[in-house]
């Protein structure tokens, strides 16, 4: 992909940084609206790009204490051993 073309997709695009709750709730929105888009197309890297900034955000804003983190790990092991044995 040449610099011309990259630069097409950045304008489309149209992504700006989180910085404040109203910008976090404008994230929310477009991620909704992103959420069907496939994987490899502009749609659906602005989608991977969006979540990863809401992550960020959520994660400076609230972080999780180590017990915290620890039940969320086990919780996901748990859920992936429930779909290993088709439970779900």
């Amino acid at each position: 992909m040449t610099n011309l073309q990259n630069h097409a997709i950045d304008k489309k695009m149209n992504i700006k940084p989180i910085k404040t709750d109203s910008d976090y709730q404008e994230a929310l929105k477009e991620i909704e609206n992103l959420m069907m888009a496939e994987a490899d197309t502009p749609e659906g890297e602005k989608l991977d790009i969006m979540v990863t900034m809401v992550q960020i955000y959520e994660a400076k804003l609230f972080p999780l204490t180590p017990l915290q983190k620890k039940r969320l790990t086990s919780l996901a092991e748990l859920s992936e051993l429930d779909q290993e044995m088709g439970c779900y």
